[in-house]
């Protein structure tokens, strides 16, 4: 029987994991819905088992002239895209939600992230303008890494 695999976040990529292998933390995707697994893989009756919950990107916090912040939110617009948090500090542009494996910018810590992105607007201009019909009705578009 072949390994039963998953893609699975790892720093700033998706990789393909098999289930057996994965690991408390992990972010992965099964039957097009995200997950964190909240437990490593257990074999129960023969077959992989992980306790894990469904993703959840958490609220965007816009701080309004906070510093460090102008050009990330210029790139969440431009993408249609939340920033999300990491529990270690960094931030990265990615859209996880519904299976989506989504990433609009490497994960940085909030500063480098900023400066990234003001150093790349055009890239992200240039992309909102190819998508602007489809990101305003809601299509979630992939876009090409860049970086």
């Amino acid at each position: 029987m072949s390994p039963q695999m998953v893609k699975c976040f790892k720093e700033d990529c998706w990789i393909e994991k098999e289930v057996t292998a994965l690991v408390k933390g992990d972010i992965f995707v099964s039957k097009s819905t995200t997950y964190i697994a909240r437990s490593a893989t257990r074999i129960l009756y023969g077959r992989p088992q992980i306790q894990a919950v469904v993703f959840d990107s958490g609220p965007n916090f816009l701080t309004f002239g906070e510093a460090n912040m102008d050009y990330i939110c210029m790139a969440m617009d431009y993408t249609c895209s939340p920033a999300h948090l990491f529990d270690d500090g960094t931030m990265m542009l990615c859209d996880f939600s519904d299976g989506n494996t989504n990433t609009y910018s490497p994960r940085l810590p909030r500063k480098q992230l900023n400066e990234f992105c003001k150093n790349h607007m055009d890239e992200y201009e240039a992309f909102f303008d190819q998508n602007e019909d489809a990101l305003e009705s809601g299509a979630i578009i992939s876009l090409p890494k860049f970086w």
